[in-house]
């Protein structure tokens, strides 16, 4: 049988408390997370049953039948309204396409962020200004991953959000400490994201940044973040195997 690996990063509490129920079950820690896994994978499928599908068509019958949809699709279309929007600086979307994987074969960070949007856990939401400076990026720098990065980015072209007017990137300057994120900083707004996803904390988690996202009704959060807790300071995670 073939085995997929999956690395899974939880907090030293939780790790204690898996190894101890795994101890008292006298399993292998793996065997334990790999059972718990499939158990809670079919509670989930079974929760998006018939049931929530009678319920949704209950819902939204009229707009379904007025559009033809069938309850599958309108399921599908709820949870596309429902996934979060997260937008990615220039630094988190190069790492994402360009570095998915490590040495061994393995995703980092980024990686396993980039995996999380390939299976429609949200919705990457781009902006010109960031586009045409990982342009500038993989034009100088990364020549070879010029395909890779057409392959990805090119489908959606057609939804990359605008440049910021001069007057937006006016506004957003003050509460930018280098002043070439200024456009990026204006730009996020109209993108409209739930989440500002970043790595770079001295320009984009800095308490003046931190107050121009939350006036703009957004958060902001590093890749380990967004995958692991809703703080990026928390301490670090231990791995299951």
């Amino acid at each position: 049988m073939a085995v997929k690996r999956i690395t899974v990063r939880v907090s030293p509490a939780l790790h204690k408390r898996v190894a101890q129920a795994a101890a008292k079950r006298r399993v292998s820690l793996n065997q334990f997370v790999a059972e718990a896994l499939e158990a809670s994978t079919r509670d989930q499928e079974s929760a998006a049953g018939p049931q929530r599908l009678r319920e949704l068509s209950a819902l939204l019958a009229p707009a379904a039948e007025a559009r033809g949809l069938t309850e599958e699709e309108l399921l599908r279309h709820g949870h596309r309204m429902s996934r979060p929007r997260v937008f990615p600086d220039t630094g988190v979307l190069l790492a994402m396409i360009v570095f998915p994987h490590d040495k061994d074969g393995h995703p980092p960070l980024a990686g396993e962020v980039m995996e999380l949007s390939a299976a429609g856990a949200f919705e990457l939401v781009l902006s010109r200004v960031v586009v045409d400076e990982l342009d500038e990026i993989i034009d100088r720098d990364f020549p070879e991953a010029r395909p890779r990065v057409m392959d990805l980015l090119a489908p959606l072209a057609d939804q990359w959000t605008r440049w910021p007017t001069p007057e937006e990137i006016a506004a957003a300057l003050p509460f930018t400490t280098d002043p070439e994120d200024a456009p990026i900083f204006a730009a996020a707004p109209a993108a409209r994201p739930d989440l500002v996803l970043s790595n770079d904390f001295r320009a984009f988690q800095s308490p003046l940044a931190k107050t121009f996202w939350e006036q703009n009704n957004m958060t902001v959060e590093s890749l380990y973040g967004l995958l692991c807790s809703p703080s990026p300071h928390k301490p670090p995670a231990e791995q299951v195997h």
